[in-house]
């Protein structure tokens, strides 16, 4: 529900840690600029409310969205806030919406140099999704190290510039690694349904990748009861010590006798394979669960029919590979995103803007206390574990079962700590001293 004069819905585990922002740092916000990619989605709206109401310019805040899964009710309620935003253009052709987001990117950051490299501006903050944004940092803006970036996608973090300014990991959190996995895999599996019009997940399903969002959707599929068929780019000559008859000993084995293939790489699956129809069975569908095009990248370019033109998001794609059909759904983009206002319900997706709102806060301390070596920086494990317990409270049910029952060392900082990626930064001992206040 949405509060009286504040466009977005509420979100207790946002206004919980904005609470603990308000008493410790009321003040962190104050003339701080911020460079952003970001899904437009009703959650990413209030992540932004939020930030107006801790005291950040809304006319200092520009965000780019990534077409795929702009949402034009939440652009424009974003816009009464007084943020500036490009919703991300959506003329790509199949296959290659990285080049777009290269060249959005670029506008956007030419769209805030005239208001955030003004003087008086006590720094940025990049809030990235993809790496881009922070990796195509200009140098009016580096210069005198004012700058934090924030990066929260695994695919992102392999385009990141740790030599030119500080990133706070959000993607590399533990938090975000074991508790959201789950939320996205039970979203993929009901809006893949939801595409198909209603046909019930029959016949073998494959899933390729089996990291966090691959092993939680293979659980997920189980509680179906579908049969299925599981590879691993990584780990394929593992495949018979893992003593399965549902791993397979390399991809053609899986894509051959799959009707629904998922993939969970973050890569492009056959970027250096050669295929041809005896790899697929007519009519198969591919659906992707990472971020923007990649997964499919090389099928949409070589195989796409040619009526396929311009990659309209959320179309499905015929790609007819020697005389063999399959679809590539939703255009190649992650399956579920589908234009409506979530990808994953809000009751769940919170975790991840709470942790988000938490780098946020780390960055603009990191800003207020001069830490402006480059580098990486772990999400302070303080925060996550806040994030996490508020998480847990206000959600009764999740993938581990009640609440009652999630294992209490999950949500230890020590625990979290070791589980997650970056240097230790000493603003984060400073965090751990104001939450346990």
């Amino acid at each position: 529900m949405t509060s009286r004069g504040w466009p977005f819905v509420e979100l207790p585990v946002l206004d919980y840690l904005g609470a603990l922002i308000g008493r410790h740092s009321p003040r962190v916000f104050h003339g701080i600029g911020f460079v952003c990619v970001q899904h437009l989605l009703e959650t990413t709206g209030t992540l932004f409310q939020n930030l107006v109401r801790l005291g950040a310019d809304p006319a200092d805040i520009f965000v780019l969205g990534k077409a795929y899964s702009t949402n034009d009710d939440v652009v424009a309620r974003l816009r009464s806030l007084g943020v500036h935003v490009d919703p991300g253009s959506s003329d790509a052709e199949a296959g290659e919406f990285g080049a777009v987001m290269e060249r959005d990117v670029a506008r956007l950051w030419r769209a805030a140099e005239p208001r955030l490299a003004r003087s008086g501006m006590r720094g940025i903050i990049v809030l990235d999704d993809g790496g881009r944004c922070i990796g195509a940092a200009p140098g009016w803006c580096i210069a005198g190290g004012r700058v934090v970036g924030i990066e929260q996608t695994q695919s992102g973090v392999a385009r990141l510039p740790f030599d030119r300014l500080p990133i706070v990991l959000v993607a590399a959190s533990a938090a975000k690694k074991i508790f959201e996995s789950p939320l996205i895999a039970r979203a993929i599996a009901r809006k893949t349904l939801e595409a198909m019009a209603g046909r019930s997940l029959t016949g073998t399903i494959g899933i390729i990748g089996y990291g966090h969002v691959g092993r939680a959707l293979a659980a997920e599929l189980q509680r179906e009861d579908c049969k299925l068929l599981i590879y691993d780019l990584a780990a394929g000559e593992q495949a018979e010590a893992r003593g399965s008859d549902r791993w397979c000993h390399d991809l053609q084995d899986l894509t051959a006798r799959s009707s629904l293939i998922f993939g969970c790489t973050g890569v492009d699956v056959f970027d250096e394979v050669e295929v041809d129809g005896a790899w697929f069975k007519d009519g198969a569908l591919l659906a992707s669960c990472s971020s923007e095009d990649i997964e499919f990248r090389s099928i949409l370019r070589r195989w796409i029919r040619p009526d396929g033109g311009i990659a309209a998001v959320h179309r499905d794609h015929i790609c007819n590979v020697t005389g063999v059909e399959v679809r590539v759904m939703r255009g190649g983009f992650p399956v579920n995103f589908d234009g409506s206002l979530e990808s994953v319900p809000g009751a769940d997706i919170q975790l991840t803007r709470g942790l988000l709102l938490g780098g946020i806060w780390q960055a603009a301390l990191m800003l207020e206390q001069g830490d402006d070596v480059p580098g990486s920086a772990m999400l302070a494990p303080a925060v996550q574990a806040a994030v996490c317990r508020s998480w847990v409270r206000f959600k009764p049910r999740n993938d581990a079962g009640s609440a009652g029952e999630l294992p209490g060392e999950l949500l230890e900082s020590s625990l979290l700590e070791s589980e997650s990626f970056g240097e230790l930064r000493g603003v984060a001992i400073d965090m751990a001293a104001m939450i346990h206040q």
